[in-house]
């Protein structure tokens, strides 16, 4: 693997925004540069057996040394660059928050290849979780879901939202207002806006 420069991250993933989009996108929002490093996919045995749990995406820095799962990652990120929250109130949503976003892609890509599963995906099981975050973001005053500045929540359910436009199922979130809202306004933050507009086109 490459060697971690002084101040300069590895993310090893494939080459999709799968699991590791968030992490881009906290790394995007923080100004951090970083080696974004595309594997092949599947991966073969012996770069395999250089990460901890033989797993993508798989970080690495001069604080944590290399550290797999993306929600670690993610966890561990926020953390490191003041994006946790301010109470334990806020980290404990902030939390909760993000794990949620994982409910509502996780059934797409066990049926990702059945159109059929697909079309009930869209109309019926995503709108389902989208309407809970709909309504917790109603319920504040200011553009963020937790605090009254960004965190980790906010983008990774900005993913979650870009997600849905990335594999054309804008219809789900259509009926939206204000989750809508909320995804125009954190594509206008300029770091972010900056890394929709460089980042690599990938299928999924």
């Amino acid at each position: 693997m490459d060697t971690v420069e002084s101040g300069k991250p590895n993310l090893y993933y494939f080459n999709t925004r799968g699991r590791a989009e968030t992490i881009r996108l906290i790394l995007a929002y923080v100004d951090i540069e970083y080696n974004d490093i595309r594997i092949d996919y599947p991966m073969n045995d012996t770069i395999r057996k250089t990460f901890t749990f033989g797993q993508v995406p798989y970080y690495e820095d001069s604080v944590v040394g290399g550290l797999s799962q993306s929600i670690a990652i993610e966890h561990y990120l926020a953390n490191r660059y003041n994006l946790s929250g301010k109470s334990l109130k806020e980290r404990a949503l902030i939390e909760s928050y993000a794990h949620a976003t994982r409910d509502v892609v996780n059934p797409y890509y066990l049926v990702k290849f059945d159109d059929a599963a697909i079309r009930r995906y869209q109309t019926d099981v995503a709108p389902n979780y989208l309407l809970k975050f709909e309504r917790l973001l109603s319920k504040k005053t200011t553009i963020y879901i937790v605090s009254d500045e960004i965190t980790w929540a906010d983008l990774s359910i900005f993913n979650l939202i870009d997600f849905f436009h990335q594999q054309k199922m804008s219809k789900a979130i259509e009926p939206f207002p204000n989750l809508n809202l909320f995804y125009q306004q954190i594509s206008s933050i300029p770091s972010i806006s900056q890394y929709l507009q460089s980042r690599e086109k990938t299928r999924f």
